[in-house]
């Protein structure tokens, strides 16, 4: 006699994951099955609910919160998924703030008029307004502006 094994399915870690499993899920036992109605079942609307899943839209806590309890997940679950999305949030912004600091220094490097707006300083007639430093540089009042932002902030 044949002995059958169960396989259990193991719960993904990440939330986008488990609303795709579920949406596979209900899919496979009911073919006609759509987002659409994953979505209204979860009292989301089809538009958000494909974002989230596509990752073009940002999934919050309160997000989290509202569809886990619509898909009736335990305390445990829920619990789990929280603090995924706490890591994944502290270590997005971590992540964020390292890029822009890796763009503003490339953008120091590829615009040379940061360095010119620097040795504008040390000019006998300098003068710190930013037409001045435009019309000196040649470049638009807007770029000026931007670039000693950029260099305040360094």
């Amino acid at each position: 006699m044949e002995t059958q094994t169960k396989v259990y399915f193991k719960e993904p870690t990440d939330f986008k994951l488990l609303l795709e499993k579920e949406l596979e899920s209900r899919i496979k036992q009911n073919p006609s099955y759509s987002l659409r109605a994953f979505a209204q079942s979860l009292k989301v609307s089809h538009a958000a609910l494909s974002q989230i899943i596509n990752a073009k839209r940002p999934l919050t806590k309160k997000m989290v919160l509202r569809l886990g309890h619509k898909l009736e997940l335990s305390p445990e679950s829920m619990g789990s998924y929280l603090k995924r999305y706490e890591m994944t949030q502290n270590s997005l912004s971590s992540s964020i703030e390292f890029e822009q600091r890796d763009q503003d220094q490339f953008d120091y490097i590829s615009n040379w008029y940061h360095y010119a707006i620097l040795e504008l300083i040390y000019l006998k007639d300098f003068n710190p307004a930013p037409r001045w430093i435009a019309k000196r540089l040649k470049i638009s009042i807007n770029e000026v502006n931007i670039a000693v932002k950029r260099l305040i902030s360094a």
